[in-house]
């Protein structure tokens, strides 16, 4: 739930008591099924696979939209719905911005 809602539902239910159970949830989501576990661990190996595949299209004269596509392309072959790769590039020793490329 998002602050903004959070506030609004406190400010207009007044008559409600609220009761933090941030706790209690913790304990709850760090349970995992067996088949959560296993869909972690694929996570897990897509975003490997996807890296390696950024790595290999990293060459002299790649663009970063080219790279990211290569990451991309994997994510998607190997069954991802939705990526979000953070790329970039300055000369060595200059900080560098995020390049965020989505694509859904």
């Amino acid at each position: 739930m998002v602050a903004g809602f959070s506030r609004y539902v406190r400010e207009h239910l007044t008559g409600a008591t609220f009761i933090d159970m941030t706790d209690e949830i913790d304990e709850i989501k760090a349970i995992k099924s067996p088949e959560e576990v296993e869909c972690i661990r694929y996570s897990a190996y897509l975003h490997d696979e996807a890296m390696k595949a950024c790595f290999e299209a990293i060459k002299p004269g790649a663009r970063e939209f080219e790279v990211a596509a290569m990451g991309r392309l994997k994510c998607r072959m190997l069954g991802s719905e939705q990526q979000f790769i953070l790329i970039g590039s300055a000369p060595a020793g200059i900080a560098f911005g995020y390049t965020i490329t989505s694509m859904r």
